[in-house]
């Protein structure tokens, strides 16, 4: 079994948009599984990630487009595609690089946004919000210092976190106002996806191997507590944290408790010893986690 795309595919109505390790972005139906369209973003935007480790974004969808960033080094390196066609819609035009990231959006008072994270020599991270509708600059604010590949995690009322991988910071806009940095610090650093977001609280990852679990509120940036366990990536599930490790093979579900940690349950799902990257996903009262040998199933009492 090879090690297979980085990027987690999306739903496009009766469509399935997929990007591979080749930077081919591909729908096919959701009902027959036949081809419905078919770009070569490697070729067609002379893509650096194609010859850098490959594509591993997972694609926009929002409003009938499909939005990438195409890791073209000038011009057009955030496009949007229709989701029907495949046709480009429109580019954006004067975005920075980025690292071979996924955009999030949000809906801010003009209507939604791309939050696309860049970045830019000597190793400076930001954020520019692009309107979705024709691919135009709302705003654009630089972090503090650092830089990471991780996706900017709305926090709802007009407040954001990116993390770096030497610490966090959490902006904040209101109306069409470009936002303000509230607070950063080092209490979260980032990792391959961003730490989850339950009833004004953050829970993430810190360490030189992110062996240390954190939440920290997520108004004033202080952390509520630390506890050491193995590294992995998390969602959150109404108000419990799905945690999968890294390497170990297990599984933990977490209470989304600001009072201190609590370990709802653990187990072994997957064999010991192979690289897990991607979260877990919830979906039909199951809980699927993978890594690059094997994926499980597990039923949710």
């Amino acid at each position: 079994m090879t090690n297979g795309p980085g990027s987690t595919p999306a739903i496009a109505g009766e469509l399935v948009v997929a990007l591979g390790s080749g930077c081919r972005l591909q729908a096919f139906s959701s009902a027959d599984g036949k081809p419905a369209w078919d770009v070569d973003v490697a070729g067609s935007y002379k893509s650096r990630f194609a010859t850098r480790g490959g594509c591993s974004i997972p694609p926009v969808v929002h409003g009938g487009l499909v939005v990438l960033p195409t890791g073209a080094t000038d011009g057009e390196r955030l496009v949007a595609f229709d989701a029907v066609t495949g046709k480009p819609v429109w580019s954006a035009k004067g975005v920075e690089r980025s690292i071979n990231t996924n955009p999030s959006f949000w809906d801010a008072a003009g209507g939604a946004q791309l939050l696309y994270h860049y970045m830019k020599p000597p190793g400076e991270s930001g954020v520019t919000g692009v309107n979705l509708k024709d691919g135009s600059t709302a705003w654009s604010v630089a972090a503090a210092s650092g830089m990471s590949n991780t996706a900017p995690l709305p926090l709802g009322a007009g407040r954001l976190l990116l993390q770096m991988w030497s610490g966090s910071g959490v902006f904040e806009t209101s109306g069409a106002a470009a936002p303000r940095q509230v607070w950063s610090n080092d209490a979260l650093t980032a990792a391959a996806v961003p730490a989850v977001f339950a009833d004004g609280h953050l829970y993430g990852f810190w360490g030189n191997s992110g062996e240390f679990f954190k939440c920290v509120d997520a108004t004033s940036g202080t952390v509520r507590w630390s506890t050491r366990i193995y590294r992995g990536t998390a969602i959150v599930a109404g108000r419990t944290i799905v945690i999968q490790s890294e390497s170990s093979g297990l599984l933990r579900l977490v209470a989304a408790d600001p009072a201190a940690y609590r370990e709802l349950t653990k187990m072994t799902v997957l064999k010991p010893g192979a690289a897990t990257l991607a979260p877990p996903s919830i979906a039909g009262g199951l809980i699927f986690v993978r890594d690059l040998e094997e994926i499980v199933a597990v039923r949710i009492q």
